[in-house]
């Protein structure tokens, strides 16, 4: 493959130098069309909440999506988009919250500011998460992924939490199933309780 890495505002460039990496964000060749293009022609995507990140799922592609916060601004609608979220780390209790503690402390779907305040830190996914995340969406664009029944399970207690609490929480009507899956070996690290 080739990567292609994207954006308009970046803090850093890239400064090693790999043929198979291209930093087009601080390129010469930015442009309107190919913001679109790439998008268009590439194999999957992977990133973060990014305004970009519309674009791949626009053209139906599959994407990996990192450091993924709040829970409930989930892509809901595919089943191409498979997501690894920011942990919430309690520096009052000094540890990463459940799910069922992060509703209690009604922080699962608040933005930076609201998470601040209650003395919330989010940390963001390791490499080792994010290598984990593109192999299983590198899989599953190839054809090539296979869900065992111990990852069945737990995608549908997964999706099932978010449904019966994050949405109804923000008061959302969803008329479409929750279609998206949460990262294989991601999910196996969430505590609900």
């Amino acid at each position: 493959y080739k990567v292609i890495r994207v954006g308009k505002y970046t803090e850093k460039k890239i400064t090693f130098s790999n043929s198979n990496i291209i930093d087009y964000a601080n390129s010469d060749y930015a442009s309107d069309f190919l913001d679109i293009y790439l998008p268009y022609k590439c194999e999957f995507a992977f990133g973060d909440s990014s305004g970009w990140s519309v674009m791949p799922i626009a053209f139906r592609k599959h994407f990996a999506f990192t450091n993924w916060a709040p829970y409930d601004t989930l892509h809901y609608y595919t089943k191409k988009n498979t997501f690894i979220f920011k942990k919430y780390f309690s520096r009052d209790l000094q540890k990463i919250l459940s799910l069922n503690e992060m509703v209690e402390n009604n922080i699962i779907s608040d933005r930076s500011i609201g998470i601040e305040k209650k003395n919330i830190q989010l940390i963001d996914n390791t490499p080792e998460e994010i290598k984990d995340l593109v192999i299983e969406v590198e899989k599953k664009y190839r054809g090539e992924f296979i869900i065992d029944d111990e990852n069945l399970y737990l995608q549908n207690k997964f999706k099932d939490f978010i449904k019966k609490t994050v949405f109804s929480i923000t008061r959302r009507t969803y008329t479409y199933k929750l279609q998206s899956y949460c990262g294989t070996k991601f999910l196996k690290t969430i505590k609900f309780n």
